[in-house]
């Protein structure tokens, strides 16, 4: 099951990086269109093997194709306001050291403390060789949302 989520999850998130516009679609009712419910029929034929009903189906579906639009969005919006020769890692750090300066410690101690971090400065060297940092985020978002499916699937009663 996680690996068809996974594929499903993949190939919409290259659909949606090929038509930058996708994402900007209002969502002002049930999916219409033919390739809309091409990608549900997709994804409840997956989950079509767990025990989750309707419910939990369409949550799941829901979740991880929101998922993939947000992220997708973001990518798009990181890479149009970064300069032209700046690396994601490049910009990353950038950012991260900007609001390491400007956040409140005594107000917001956590988000001091991961900006003040080497988090953003390690991240360049923790991504696999093939893949760029938009991968590796998305991957981690990815696995935390199917780890949660999974789990459900495992406390469903058929």
């Amino acid at each position: 099951m996680e690996e068809g989520l996974r594929l499903w999850a993949a190939a919409m998130r290259s659909v949606h990086r090929q038509r930058p516009w996708l994402t900007r679609l209002p969502v002002t009712g049930p999916p219409a269109g033919p390739h809309r419910i091409a990608w549900m029929e997709a994804a409840l034929a997956v989950l079509a093997r767990t025990p989750l009903d309707w419910a939990h189906k369409i949550g799941a579906l829901s979740l991880l194709g929101g998922y993939v639009v947000q992220a997708v969005l973001q990518e798009h919006e990181f890479a149009r306001s970064r300069a032209e020769d700046q690396s994601q890692a490049d910009a990353e750090h950038a950012w991260s050291r900007a609001l390491a300066h400007l956040v409140d410690p005594e107000r917001f101690p956590e988000s001091a403390r991961l900006f003040a971090s080497a988090m953003f400065d390690a991240r360049e060297a923790d991504a696999p060789p093939d893949s760029s940092l938009a991968d590796a985020d998305f991957s981690t978002g990815l696995e935390l949302i199917l780890d949660g499916i999974a789990t459900r699937i495992e406390h469903a009663t058929p």
